[in-house]
């Protein structure tokens, strides 16, 4: 049992006199992220500010982009609002991801790959698609400078 605890929680531990632990937002999907990693997931946290005029045009033109782009499934997720949305193909979430950036105003996305967050998991994110794409490409595309 000890080393399942160790698997689910990653670097989160118990202390042995205690039955209950506190864990943040941060931790739970850095975990997962860090489990999903050998799969090549991609995990969005969606991000919806209270209901307003301003948010249901932001989300209606994002859906009509993703779904422009043949991203039915996507689109009918967001407009459900599911806060998380996985991914198998890399390729797929990194496009996903961008169309939101650039197509929302009002709806917020954060991204999470191999157990990264933030600007780090994008780096890596868009390193492996660019990576992807030189291999199809026969390589004349340059490999991205990531920053450290």
């Amino acid at each position: 049992m000890e080393k399942e605890k160790d698997v689910i929680l990653g670097n989160l531990a118990f202390q042995d006199d205690i039955s209950v632990l506190a864990v943040n937002h941060n931790e739970i999907v850095s975990t997962l992220s860090r489990m999903l990693q050998e799969q090549g997931i991609v995990l969005l946290h969606m991000l919806y500010p209270r209901t307003d005029a301003r948010t249901h045009q932001s989300l209606d033109a994002l859906s009509q982009v993703l779904r422009g782009q043949g991203e039915h499934e996507v689109a009918s997720l967001i407009e459900g609002e599911s806060h998380y949305l996985l991914f198998h193909d890399p390729l797929k979430a990194w496009r996903v991801f961008r169309d939101i950036r650039l197509a929302s105003l009002a709806i917020g996305v954060h991204i999470h790959y191999c157990g990264l967050g933030g600007d780090e998991a994008e780096q890596a994110l868009q390193y492996r698609v660019q990576s992807e794409a030189r291999v199809d490409a026969g390589d004349r595309i340059p490999a991205p400078r990531l920053q450290r």
